[in-house]
């Protein structure tokens, strides 16, 4: 969702929403970071908003959750053209064979 956490620490139940960018400090758990908020110093981390019954993406983390898991669960097609005992490309025949 273009955002950037960058050598900081992010809490539990912490909404970093689209566009964010989170650089060198630590977000308390339970709060989040507004689209396009720029976060560089502690003092403007400490002061994020409170998520509240009345935030609309109060769960998003567990629908993100949800969704990676059913991803990572399902079953994948193979590439077309890899073998499926190697990561490596078929081998592609010369025309001069």
């Amino acid at each position: 969702m273009q955002a950037l956490v960058f050598r900081a620490e992010v809490g539990d139940r912490v909404v970093v929403e689209p566009g964010a960018k989170i650089i060198g400090v630590k977000i308390a758990s339970g709060r989040y970071v507004p689209a396009l908020t720029v976060v560089t110093t502690q003092e403007v981390a400490d002061n994020l908003p409170l998520i509240t019954d009345r935030y609309p993406y109060r769960n998003l983390n567990e629908g993100i959750i949800r969704v990676n898991i059913q991803l990572a669960e399902a079953i994948q097609p193979q590439a077309i053209g890899r073998s499926p005992f190697s990561s490596r490309p078929f081998p592609s025949a010369s025309l001069a064979d």
